[in-house]
């Protein structure tokens, strides 16, 4: 049986990464896994490629903590949720208290529970409580009287004034698409160093690439010139020699791979006050994209779909419209006529991704049909973008 598999950031109050909630289901009709869909993908990916070095958060049914499942994998890794929907029992108190002396965190959704009272919350190390369907009075009264020992996580929080909000309350971690969302300040203007990568992306995306005018404008920036040498002097290329001039490496990239290299680095190097989670999540869709090339009959422009899919969070890197930014950067009309919004195949392919990003399966199916692909094919295509992008940062 083909499954639904996601992977979502849970931020810390520092808007670091704490963990991946790994959404898994069975189909895309939304039931909660069996222990196979959930075990083969943590096999044969790899807890690594899952979530990094953060934990990877698991919603999992009765039936698989009755199972142990849990300890399958280690505990220092793995925060076990308890999601809405579970019945209580013995049975599953005794499960969960072998759990936690093992040293395995316990998320609780908090409509498992009656309010910060309820004797169950002593096995709750987090209890997540959700922004958009919880009243304030509801979020007062846990945040007064849950345990000195459990954390709160505020879920579906989706604009970063609803993260000041939930911090100041005294939450401590946060999960939602907030992150990625662009806080338009009017009159604001792109700073100049922005301004630059900007420029240069112009410059790689022309028609008339100019290889010698960009080898003179990544020479007169140190930092770029230093990861460029060093990227085409790492081990995947496996040089007899070193390469040691800007213009070289240029030159044995060629103008394909450069670009890829080039909107890496520079959405890297526009990312400052925003959360670096928004850079991985860019590759991630532009890796998706690529890969959904050849699925909607346009494998000849699997690049511009990357493209597609990197650029998909420059409002947010640069805090302006996508009607104003995409612009900038210099692509083909209807990549950019599709990162703002007009439709289009490119805009339902970008549509398709972010869908399925967020978790909204439900939206999948007429997405998928609009595009003619199959829908059991987006678990693997998503999940070859999140390898290949964990690849892509060990650079």
């Amino acid at each position: 049986m083909k499954y639904f598999f996601a992977r979502q950031p849970v931020f810390d109050d520092a808007l670091g990464v704490y963990a991946y909630e790994i959404v898994f289901r069975s189909g895309f009709e939304g039931a909660l896994p069996d222990a196979e869909s959930i075990s083969s993908s943590f096999l044969n990916l790899g807890l690594d490629t899952l979530a990094g070095d953060r934990k990877a958060c698991v919603d999992f049914p009765t039936a698989l903590i009755l199972k142990e499942v849990p300890l399958l994998f280690p505990a220092n890794r793995l925060v076990v949720g308890v999601p809405a929907g579970t019945d209580w029992s013995d049975e599953l108190e005794t499960a969960l208290s072998r759990l936690k002396s093992r040293g395995y965190s316990i998320l609780f959704d908090d409509a498992v529970l009656d309010g910060p009272h309820d004797p169950r919350v002593v096995f709750a190390d987090i209890v997540r409580i959700d922004f958009a369907e919880s009243t304030p009075a509801e979020r007062s009264a846990w945040l007064r009287d849950k345990g000195e020992g459990t954390r709160l996580l505020a879920r579906n929080v989706e604009s970063m004034p609803i993260y000041r909000e939930a911090l100041e309350l005294g939450f401590s971690l946060f999960q939602g698409f907030f992150f990625a969302m662009p806080e338009v300040v009017s009159g604001n203007d792109v700073p100049g160093f922005k301004v630059n990568y900007l420029r240069l992306m112009r410059e790689a995306q022309s028609a008339d690439f100019d290889l010698k005018k960009i080898a003179e404008i990544i020479k007169r920036d140190v930092s770029l010139s230093y990861r460029l040498m060093r990227f085409i002097n790492s081990s995947a290329f496996g040089w007899a020699k070193r390469i040691e001039s800007v213009h070289h490496a240029l030159v044995l990239l060629g103008q394909r791979e450069f670009r890829r290299w080039l909107s890496l680095v520079s959405m890297g190097g526009m990312i400052t006050e925003r959360p670096s989670e928004i850079l991985v999540q860019s590759v991630i869709r532009a890796r998706f994209c690529e890969l959904m090339a050849p699925k909607v009959g346009l494998t000849e422009r699997e690049l511009d779909l990357y493209m597609l899919g990197m650029f998909s969070s420059l409002d947010a890197v640069l805090e302006q419209e996508m009607d104003r930014v995409a612009s900038e950067v210099g692509l083909v009309d209807d990549v950019r006529s599709a990162l703002e919004g007009s439709p289009g195949v490119l805009r339902d392919l970008l549509d398709l991704v972010l869908a399925y990003e967020r978790g909204e399966r439900s939206r999948l199916p007429g997405l998928a049909n609009e595009l003619g692909v199959d829908e059991n094919d987006l678990p693997e295509q998503y999940q070859d973008a999140i390898v290949w992008a964990s690849e892509a940062f060990f650079e």
